[in-house]
């Protein structure tokens, strides 16, 4: 497997170089964002990939966003190397897609990141299911393996009748719902079903997809709830675009209601998330952090609070704002050296 990078300076590469050896992975570098993207959208198996900090053409948090719009690398481990303790830089790297952040004179750090993800069945995934009423056999297969490969698994139905009886059955983190269907059938009257629930199942984001492009149809599915209209056919970087947007926006939504203290946990804390909570954090930033110490992935403590792989992520990016840490790292290094409490 292989370790990519884009380097500015002879010091980073031969000190990447170093790391690769001890983690037996061929290092592969890029000189600009252009090539390295040009190797990303291909299907090359690689392991992780580590960006400098405004490295090649300076736009490096943009490139990263453009990887993650490739499906197939939506789990690729990336970490971003700043020059200097930039916390600002930091938490725009993360919004980027970043899974880790590090100084460039971390030597420790980035050798742990890199042994940590050197392996592909080590590579995270997002957790999460979705619900998908498509009567095309080929868009069917197309979306599904854009959401596999996303991370998420995919329950499917071609009649508004089977996606009625999925919905009632499963919880879902997103539907996708094609609106013209066999017949005189309507996925419109899914989406509508879907907003009638009022146990917060039917907040849910709905992607909705049609061959039609006429306005009055699109606002027609806008005003029974759908969240945002896709256009078929379409590429896939746009589909995977759209979707990681509604999940994201839906993480910030479940986030907002976590942070009222009332509707998370309150009690059966450990002594440490107690201690977590005496440094201003809330009570399910809290647990988090608690997960976060013991070396747990994202993915693992979005299973274990039974909340998505996003609003971790979403919760995680606070924590370090809060905390005015870049890494996890410095998270251990920060709870070790709270003070406890009185």
């Amino acid at each position: 497997m292989s370790l990519l990078y884009v380097h500015r300076s002879p010091v980073f590469r031969t000190a990447v170089a170093r790391i690769a050896e001890a983690a037996e992975l061929h290092c592969r570098e890029f000189h600009d964002n252009a090539a390295a993207l040009v190797f990303l959208a291909a299907r090359e198996p690689a392991s992780l990939f580590l960006v400098e900090h405004g490295s090649g053409d300076g736009k490096g948090f943009r490139m990263i966003e453009e990887v993650r719009l490739f499906a197939h690398r939506a789990t690729l481990p990336i970490a971003c190397i700043l020059e200097t303790r930039d916390l600002a830089a930091a938490r725009e790297a993360f919004r980027a897609g970043v899974t880790e952040v590090f100084q460039e004179t971390d030597d420790a750090g980035l050798r742990s990141f890199v042994r940590e993800f050197s392996g592909t069945a080590k590579a995270p995934s997002f957790n999460g299911r979705v619900l998908l009423l498509e009567d095309s056999a080929s868009h069917m297969a197309f979306v599904s393996h854009l959401c596999g490969e996303l991370g998420l698994s995919v329950d499917t139905a071609t009649t508004v009748e089977e996606g009625l009886a999925l919905f009632a059955a499963n919880a879902y983190q997103i539907a996708v719902i094609d609106i013209v269907l066999e017949g005189i059938q309507s996925g419109l009257a899914l989406v509508r079903e879907i907003r009638r629930q009022t146990d917060g199942r039917g907040n849910i984001p709905v992607l909705v997809m049609s061959g039609f492009t006429d306005v009055a149809r699109r606002i027609e599915a806008l005003r029974c709830g759908a969240s945002d209209f896709l256009h078929k056919p379409f590429a896939a970087e746009e589909f995977v675009w759209r979707l990681r947007r509604l999940l994201q926006e839906q993480a910030h939504e479940d986030l907002t209601e976590s942070l009222d203290t009332t509707k998370s946990p309150g009690s059966g804390f450990s002594a440490g998330a107690n201690k977590w909570r005496n440094l201003g954090l809330t009570p399910r930033e809290a647990e988090i952090c608690e997960s976060l110490l013991v070396g747990s992935a994202d993915k693992v403590i979005a299973e274990k609070l039974g909340i998505s792989f996003w609003t971790v992520r979403t919760h995680i990016q606070r924590i370090f704002t809060k905390l005015g840490v870049l890494n996890r790292r410095e998270l251990i290094v920060r709870y070790l050296t709270a003070r406890e409490p009185a």
